[in-house]
């Protein structure tokens, strides 16, 4: 009786171990992909923003013209 008690403990223990290897990498490839996603989000960000400093720092051609409204 006791060989079955101990088998059954160490098949519980296999697949309780299985499960989280599982889900081990699981966690591991969702992390990786969230990283390469922020990763590419942040490069963005940074092009956006040296578009918008250049964009500013050049000199503006635009004029703008006041009309007088009559009371």
């Amino acid at each position: 009786m006791d060989g079955t008690t101990n088998m059954r403990v160490l098949i519980a223990l296999g697949i309780i171990a299985l499960f989280g290897i599982i889900t081990f990498a699981l966690v591991a490839a969702t992390l990786g992909t969230l990283n390469q996603r922020y990763d590419r989000l942040d490069k963005q960000i940074v092009d956006l923003m040296g578009q918008v400093m250049s964009i500013s720092q050049t000199p503006s051609t635009t004029t703008t013209e006041v009309y007088e409204t009559s009371n």
